[in-house]
């Protein structure tokens, strides 16, 4: 039986690049080698997409791109070729591939803009379409879908429990309230560059108060989030 051959992409224009290396090196290391046949383009953080021959170590210590046996490498928008297109010294070639594995993470990756690429390629691949991609990427998206679709969505009570607080509200336990009620959201709806500075303002504010109220989340804070869930 022939092997299937497939074209594994890595890396990205993304705050995830380091991950998507790991990730590959791991799928090759450990891909059944008698079914498949693998042909590997990395992109490169500047967005250069090059067909790379080496080894997987050299992708997991992202040293890949310095292989000098890397070439130029695009997808065919031509659904009639279903391949790549080569290109070396002036020279193109076109490889077919029976299967995409898109491994990368983030922007230009998981947000729906690859798989924009690659269903016109006509080329069956790995992952989500480019719609639920782009409504999954984005936060604000997702909650909207699911909550239009489906149970209401709401935010996760910190610790085992999930509690209205009945006793009267003190100073601290009010600037705990507005703590998360200006950081969560940014937080959930943030484009994903931002996520970790985002964090990191959060837990140095609410710190002073974290160990007095961390066992719960005041319903207050949905409501407030949320309004339209308690109309």
């Amino acid at each position: 039986m022939s092997k299937l051959r497939m074209a594994l992409i890595f890396g990205g224009v993304s705050n995830e690049y380091e991950t998507s290396l790991l990730a590959a090196a791991s799928i090759i290391d450990n891909i059944d080698t008698e079914e498949y046949e693998t042909i590997c383009i990395g992109i490169t953080k500047k967005g250069r997409w090059l067909y790379y021959p080496g080894t997987s170590e050299d992708i997991r210590n992202d040293t890949w791109h310095e292989n000098p046996d890397c070439t130029s490498v695009v997808i065919s928008p031509d659904p009639n070729r279903k391949g790549i297109i080569k290109i070396e010294d002036g020279e193109v070639s076109v490889y077919r591939v029976d299967v995409i594995f898109p491994v990368l993470y983030g922007k230009n990756g998981e947000d729906g803009t690859i798989a924009g690429i690659l269903r016109t390629s006509g080329i069956p691949f790995v992952g989500s379409d480019l719609m639920a991609s782009a409504a999954c990427m984005d936060k604000t998206y997702t909650r909207t879908v699911l909550g239009y679709n489906g149970p209401a969505i709401e935010l996760a009570p910190y610790g085992e429990a999930w509690q209205i607080n009945k006793e009267p509200i003190d100073t601290d336990y009010q600037k705990w309230l507005a703590i998360q009620m200006e950081w969560l959201p940014k937080i959930i709806t943030c484009d994903p560059s931002e996520i970790d500075a985002n964090f990191a303002a959060f837990q140095a504010e609410i710190k002073p108060y974290s160990e007095i109220y961390a066992n719960f989340m005041h319903e207050e804070i949905l409501k407030q989030v949320y309004p339209e869930r308690y109309e």
